[in-house]
């Protein structure tokens, strides 16, 4: 039988670094109140695509999806944390940047167009055997932006934990946030 300190190491010994994205859709109930079911679940399934096509594209993974909102993780394959964190921005700006084709190309966005709030956050999670299932203060973190109001809409929300990663990761990334904010 294991100590209580025995367990406590391994729990910490079994973390790792992640980068986390949290994209959330904005108005989804008002975008989608006067559609058809058929029309909600065409767009909803294009949306899965999308977000699973531009995160894999940088090599991340979506671990869940919670409705109209993705929580996605850059991991352990890459080499260094400045990798994973330009990563994860990169898939971040991919899917803000396509995101008025994705709207003109669908009929029911037209109108209504799908507004996104992304954020991202450097930090440790453990993984759980259940795939999607993550135990980490960093994911709830990724996920509060949207909550507290911190990302405006078809922003990125960049934690200080994130930008602190490098300090070549965050001139890079400071560059990409001023082409953002244009």
């Amino acid at each position: 039988m294991s100590t209580p300190k025995e367990t406590k190491e391994s729990a910490v010994a079994d973390e790792r670094q992640f980068c986390f994205m949290s994209v959330d859709m904005v108005g989804h109930t008002l975008l989608t109140a006067n559609l058809p079911h058929r029309a909600i679940y065409d767009l909803m399934n294009a949306f899965h695509e999308w977000i699973e096509r531009a995160v894999s594209k940088e090599k991340g993974e979506v671990w869940s999806w919670a409705g109209d909102g993705a929580l996605c993780a850059f991991g352990p394959g890459f080499p260094d944390p400045t990798a994973k964190t330009l990563a994860c921005v990169r898939a971040a700006m991919e899917i803000l940047d396509s995101l008025p084709r994705f709207n003109e190309r669908r009929e029911e966005t037209r109108k209504t167009p799908v507004r996104l709030r992304v954020a991202c956050h450097l930090g440790y999670a453990r993984d759980l055997p259940q795939r999607g299932k993550v135990f980490s203060d960093a994911v709830n973190f990724s996920s509060a932006p949207r909550a507290r109001g911190h990302t405006r809409e078809q922003h990125l929300y960049i934690s200080g934990d994130l930008q602190g990663a490098s300090s070549k990761g965050a001139e890079q990334i400071s560059a990409r946030r001023e082409f953002l904010r244009r």
